[in-house]
């Protein structure tokens, strides 16, 4: 049986802008759900932490439901079985969660994404995961502080495109190019009400914001 289709989701913003927040929120009734925690936001709200990856693939066997936080440092592993040649952890990351994927549907988020890839061109785990999510019914939340310096192809493949306040504003004319809105529109976004504007797949937007938690701020 085929699966429904996959979503891809780029959720961009300045710090304590509230995107971590909102896609926390968007995630929450996800069964299955693996994030590359690279900040330990995750493993601390409902996620198990695992650091390092043969622990993720041990993790990965299943089609059981599962939250899972990959809070292992950015640093290159030797995988089991490989003499030769080291391995960058958000490339096995990837690998693990399009397998996982594969057993099953889930959600992946990655937090962070412009440290783990560059606007030239993505990863190849990265960009794997990218092309097999819609066809295999996963969700995939690509968060970043920094838009331009992000690899190209969530954006390029983005069903919905969230944007927060940003920080600058050269970051604010790019998000409004993505956007197809004015500059004023993104500059407008009150980051102490945590507002965004979302692009939807059919490329009208609206706006809304992520009400705080009452029992800790963001």
């Amino acid at each position: 049986m085929r699966r429904p289709d996959g979503e891809l989701v780029l959720v961009t913003g300045a710090s304590g802008s509230g995107k971590s927040l909102y896609t926390m929120r968007a995630v929450a009734r996800a069964a299955r759900l693996i994030v590359w925690d690279s900040h330990l936001e995750w493993s601390g709200r409902g996620c198990t932490a695992i650091e390092t990856i043969p622990e993720l693939v041990a993790a990965c066997r299943t089609r059981e439901p599962a939250h899972l936080a990959y809070t292992g440092i950015t640093a290159p592993y030797w995988p089991p079985g490989r003499s030769a040649g080291k391995v960058d952890p958000f490339d096995g990351f990837c690998r693990v969660a399009l397998a996982w994927g594969k057993l099953a549907p889930c959600t992946v988020v990655v937090e962070e994404l412009a440290e783990v890839t560059s606007p030239n061109k993505a990863p190849p785990g990265w960009g794997e995961l990218i092309r097999w999510a819609r066809k295999l019914g996963l969700s995939v939340y690509a968060i970043t502080q920094r838009p331009a310096e992000t690899d190209k192809t969530i954006l390029g493949n983005a069903h919905r495109i969230v944007c927060h306040a940003m920080g600058r504003a050269e970051d604010e004319i790019y998000m409004a190019r993505q956007l197809r809105v004015e500059q004023k529109d993104v500059a407008s976004l009150k980051r102490t009400r945590l507002e965004h504007i979302e692009r939807l797949p059919d490329y009208t937007t609206r706006r809304g914001f992520t009400p705080r938690p009452k029992s800790r701020p963001v």
